[in-house]
């Protein structure tokens, strides 16, 4: 991130010496908003708008089938970087967020700076929508959730913001002798396989969350 201000600095100062003025711009505001719901018009406006001010705006996690309909839309929009973020290094994903700035900053983003992947070990079952948004962590934060029963092994891809919340609470809540909770560092990845988590809200029985 810091040589992205740099970067950002040295173009900012670019445009002043044409223009002789610029609007004071604020990477970490505007990398952290979160969208509700897919509307390509208000991502358009608000990717267009950081091109132009050669800012960063990162949007929330979509499924993929929302994935394929803004890649489709942006990809070839002239101005316009575009960075897709699914995390874990793996060539097969279903969820991801985009990146949106100006193409000549877009080279320069890190990828682990808009996606945190966790390991989580020993764990019992769970309904990971639900579990993620007992402890205030909405799906819009969460990328591809994958199950390795065999290693007891659970991968969590999830944005940066919520992630020590998530290594914090979760040992706390998921059920299971002895779990942990850790954070992917740089040159590790998910392995292959393992059981996509359909990330949608559950109704669960009641009678069968208090056993």
């Amino acid at each position: 991130m810091h040589r992205l201000k740099l970067l950002v600095a040295a173009a900012l100062l670019h445009r002043v010496s044409k223009v002789w003025s610029f609007p004071f711009i604020s990477i970490e505001s505007t990398k952290k908003i979160r969208l509700n719901a897919m509307n390509i018009d208000d991502i358009e406006t608000r990717a267009t708008t950081a091109a132009e001010e050669w800012d960063v705006f990162a949007t929330r996690f979509f499924d993929s089938d929302d994935v394929t309909k803004i890649y489709s839309h942006f990809s070839n929009l002239g101005g316009l970087g575009m960075k897709q973020i699914s995390g874990g290094g793996r060539g097969s994903f279903s969820r991801a967020r985009f990146v949106f700035t100006n193409p000549d900053l877009l080279e320069n983003l890190d990828e682990q700076e808009f996606c945190t992947v966790l390991c989580v070990e020993n764990s019992d079952a769970c309904v990971w929508p639900n579990m993620l948004d007992s402890i205030g962590v909405k799906i819009g934060n969460v990328g591809d959730v994958l199950v390795f029963d065999k290693e007891n092994i659970v991968y969590l891809t999830v944005t940066p913001d919520v992630a020590k919340v998530c290594t914090r609470l979760l040992p706390k809540e998921l059920k299971g002798a002895g779990v942990t909770v850790s954070v992917l560092t740089e040159g590790e990845s998910i392995p292959d396989g393992g059981e996509l988590q359909e990330m949608e809200m559950q109704r669960l029985d009641k009678r069968t969350q208090k056993q």
